[in-house]
């Protein structure tokens, strides 16, 4: 399902934000979504987050992790058991563009902008660029 939706976004040339529980590309569904490289080749960002069926650390060194992060894409880890905060009910307020069994794709009305400094492990995500607040981060 991913694939195919990779599928449509590169075709119309734009990059994406995933978000999903667990790690991304294990192995092991019970750790996260078992993708490969070639199912989200189109990806500008991903986000892992906590969820309390999946015990899985944050990915670190795993070969699909090295090569995300090689490639320049950002990948955060949102716990919900720590002091990160991701904004569940702004997301469930987006409109839903296509929906399957697995997945639900919303699409913005505005460009959103990502600020990560992986060196001191944060991220902010500006809900679009007019909102932007805080300009040195």
């Amino acid at each position: 399902e991913i694939a195919n939706l990779n599928g449509m976004l590169n075709s119309e040339a734009r990059k994406y934000l995933l978000i999903g529980p667990g790690r991304w590309g294990s192995a092991d569904r019970w750790l996260g979504i078992p993708v490969s490289w070639g199912d989200i080749c189109g990806v500008g960002a991903m986000i892992e987050t906590t969820h309390p069926l999946i015990n899985a650390e944050p990915s670190q060194g795993s070969h699909f992790f090295h090569n995300i992060t090689s490639l320049g894409i950002n990948y955060l880890n949102i716990n919900d058991l720590k002091r990160d905060f991701l904004d569940w009910e702004w997301l469930r307020g987006l409109e839903v563009e296509h929906e399957t069994k697995f997945i639900a794709h919303a699409r913005h009305t505005r460009p959103m902008i990502l600020k990560v400094d992986g060196r001191q492990s944060l991220g902010v995500l500006y809900k679009s660029a007019v909102e932007k607040q805080f300009p040195n981060f």
